[in-house]
């Protein structure tokens, strides 16, 4: 910061001094001395990047202090004013910037909270109108937002915004605020959503996709969340969000098979008793490190074979779309078909009899039903029937089939929404114009239905027309192929397909998981802990926009952050110099 001192981002010797340039002096230059015989040095700003020198007022000055206490999550005030990462960050730069430790000695350093806070907060938005500036130029936006209680039991609202790029058609998924709800109420969150997007000056007009999670105030059918934007916007198409739908069918197969609970709660319950001991993780860490330190290429190898598990983020990428979803709840339930065969069983139980035989676990087990007794009237009538004696592959036969049907049938039920059927419908037509099919007005109109008034129907249906000879219909399958190869096409050929890239936008809006608000919440226990629990709402909400966005936050321009600063009041522009 060039002037605020306030913020702890500069270092001036004189306090009526204008807003200085960035400048970093060649090896050439020869730094003037001062009264005790001492100048800047150049080895300063080789060893500290962020810094800058003012040559009319021969002082250093460092920007960066409270944007990189931002960036990481750190909290910048500690249990007294005298105390916290801020003072101490800038007491560490005092041994390399003299002129720094003589501001610090004074009475009025600007360093207090409120001071603070302000800077934060115009930092904040400074970051927040960027983005809006990039969502303003999208035809579409749409949003995703979920809801916590953090560490001092308060309940967070955020909202991500999701929009695909003019010029790259690249998807864009970013976090934009979070607001403290007074209850979990549906219409209190309905208006919580529609008061942030008021505030962020986005007109409602333009939304055509809202992803939530499975809870009855967001979900509902009849009052929830989701039902209300509907109402308002009846272009808003709603997806359950894919990654709690799979959670769902998960959790349902988990409560319908016995034999699948019980495999779970052994597996956690070893887990459990290794991690909840020193003891025991000791033991377990020798038994299970020495052979691979005894043999070094067998780390790689166990690498290798367990890589394929661990991508759990399937369904949690932004360049996910709700149509490439549904394909993929398609594809898993096609896959555990093809495992609900005799000869996909032999294999499983074939695989388990090996493990178990490695393990040195005992195999013959046979189970004997219980006998069925006749009800009491037939009891003279009907002979109770003899127990059935079933060997241990038959009833796990039964009981993996049964649960590879709940499987299949939970999956397609989460996944068989109208929402994503609609966007469906609407790729499969796009994709099967490239391949020379020719779609009439009629037809583009009943498959657009309420969207059919965002686009110029005659014209969407010529440059489809027109399509098959500017993208190969071979190899695309998916909206996204379709994107693909028109970012490889010149700007001149796009703005020829407007219609076209405008259709692109539209199914690629539509948000199919709410992971991104998830990640907030990440981000949310690091800023907000115990030790900070007494933030206020405004203070966590800039903290939480800044740190989030590193990336975004690292190019902000300082100079226009200061300049706004200081322009608050008389008194700042006497202190810090006019702008």
């Amino acid at each position: 910061m060039a002037r605020g001192q306030g913020s702890g981002l500069t270092c001036p010797r004189g306090e009526d001094a204008p807003p200085p340039t960035k400048f970093v002096p060649a090896k050439s230059y020869v730094f003037p001395r001062g009264k005790c015989n001492r100048s800047c040095q150049h080895a300063w700003f080789e060893k500290f990047p962020w810094l800058h020198y003012d040559a009319e007022r021969d002082m250093v000055l460092c920007h960066a202090s409270i944007r990189y206490l931002c960036r990481t999550g750190q909290a910048l005030l500690g249990h007294t004013q005298q105390f916290g990462n801020l003072v101490d960050l800038l007491q560490e730069r005092c041994e390399d910037v003299p002129a720094l430790k003589t501001w610090l000695s004074r009475r009025d350093k600007w360093l207090s909270s409120d001071i603070q806070n302000e800077i934060i907060k115009i930092m904040a938005h400074a970051l927040q109108r960027e983005i809006l500036e990039d969502i303003k130029v999208t035809p579409f936006f749409g949003i995703i937002a979920d809801g916590t209680t953090d560490v001092a039991g308060d309940e967070q609202f955020t909202l991500c915004l999701r929009w695909v790029e003019d010029a790259s058609l690249e998807v864009h998924e970013e976090f934009i605020g979070v607001y403290s709800p007074p209850d979990s109420k549906a219409n209190t969150l309905f208006l919580a959503v529609k008061d942030m997007l008021v505030r962020l000056g986005l007109d409602l007009s333009r939304l055509r996709g809202h992803c939530f999670d499975g809870a009855a105030n967001m979900s509902g059918r009849f009052s929830g969340v989701q039902k209300r934007i509907v109402d308002v916007q009846p272009k808003s198409i709603y997806v359950h969000c894919a990654s709690h739908s799979l959670d769902l069918a998960l959790r349902e197969v988990d409560r319908s098979s016995v034999i699948v609970a019980d495999a779970l709660c052994a597996v956690k319950d070893v887990s459990n008793a290794i991690l909840t001991s020193a003891k025991r993780k000791a033991t377990y860490s020798g038994i299970v490190l020495p052979p691979c330190v005894d043999d070094a290429r067998a780390i790689p190898a166990k690498a290798s074979s367990l890589l394929p598990l661990c991508p759990t983020r399937a369904l949690q990428s932004p360049k996910y779309s709700a149509t490439g979803t549904k394909k993929a709840a398609k594809a898993l339930c096609q896959t555990m078909a093809n495992l609900r065969t005799e000869d996909g069983f032999d294999r499983v139980f074939e695989e388990t009899q090996n493990a178990a035989m490695r393990l040195g676990l005992d195999q013959s087990e046979t189970v004997v039903a219980r006998r069925v007794k006749p009800p009491t009237r037939f009891e003279h009538s009907i002979k109770p029937a003899p127990p059935v004696v079933l060997d241990a592959k038959t009833k796990l036969r039964k009981e993996f089939f049964a649960a590879v049907d709940c499987v299949t049938s939970e999956i397609k039920n989460r996944f068989d929404q109208p929402g994503m059927d609609y966007l469906a419908k609407l790729e499969c037509a796009i994709v099967n114009s490239t391949r020379g099919q020719r779609l009439t007005e009629e037809a583009l109109k009943e498959a657009l239905g309420v969207h059919s008034t965002d686009f110029d129907l005659d014209r969407l249906a010529a440059q489809l027309l027109l399509l098959p000879t500017v993208i190969s219909g071979a190899g695309v399958n998916t909206v996204e192929d379709v994107a693909e190869q028109l970012r490889s096409e010149s700007q001149t050929v796009r703005n020829l397909l407007d219609q076209v890239v405008k259709l692109v936008q539209l199914l690629l809006t539509v948000p199919a998981s709410a992971a991104s608000g998830e990640r907030s919440f990440s981000a949310l226990r690091r800023a907000k802990t115990y030790l900070r629990s007494r933030m206020t709402q405004a203070r966590l909400t800039h903290l939480l926009l800044l740190h989030t966005h590193r990336e975004r936050t690292g190019k902000l321009s300082l100079d226009k952050v200061m300049n706004e600063f200081i322009t608050k009041t008389a008194e700042r522009s006497a202190t810090f110099g006019s702008c």
